[in-house]
């Protein structure tokens, strides 16, 4: 079956799809494409990531501007699932996929997939040294009625994420946590809400 296709024929895309990754259940297909007629409105000329939900066989752009149902100021790249195939998780160079995003580089963002195939993004934010304090800090919107688990792994290719312990702080409408000082060079995290 083409996923890929253009909204507009039906038949495929015009322009390069790669890297898909699939979730747990089979259910959702995300891929990257250079396209611009898999869905409307894609008219930043550059990459984006989609979704393709095998149960409802809707494509939705993830990497889209927060301001509206339309492609992100720039581009975006390969996309992964976590374990339990409810998260997403990309890179997009976007300024404009979330709020308070004024670095002017690439960063890591987390649909949400939901039973009910819709989807919320947010950004997770990393920040080191002082302030706020020593190591990382990491900061995401939360779920209302929502506990979370810290997981990390040293290297993607580790088979079993790891429990940090650390204590998750929610605060408002936003959770928090730090880890002070990072065994390795590089660590990959995940938040788990449950």
């Amino acid at each position: 079956m083409l996923l890929s296709r253009s909204f507009i024929s039906g038949g495929a895309a015009n322009g390069a799809s790669d890297s898909p990754d699939i979730n747990a259940d089979g259910r959702f297909v995300a891929f990257r494409s250079s396209s611009a007629d898999i869905v409307p409105d894609d008219v930043n000329g550059v990459p984006d990531v989609f979704l393709y939900d095998q149960l409802t066989s809707a494509t939705t752009l993830l990497s889209a501007s927060r301001f509206g149902n339309v492609s992100a100021d720039n581009r975006s790249r390969t996309a992964f699932f976590s374990g339990d195939g409810q998260t997403l998780v990309l890179e997009s160079c976007g300024s404009d996929l979330a709020a308070r995003d004024f670095n002017h580089s690439s960063d890591i963002f987390a649909p949400l997939l939901r039973s009910s195939g819709s989807i919320q993004v947010f950004q997770m934010a990393v920040l080191t040294g002082t302030p706020p304090g020593p190591g990382c800090w990491f900061t995401w919107p939360i779920l209302p009625g929502k506990s979370y688990r810290v997981q990390f792994k040293n290297s993607l290719s580790d088979a079993n994420w790891e429990d940090f312990n650390c204590m998750t702080t929610l605060i408002g409408g936003q959770g928090y946590f730090n880890d002070p000082a990072p065994s390795a060079s590089q660590r990959f995290y995940r938040i788990v809400a449950f």
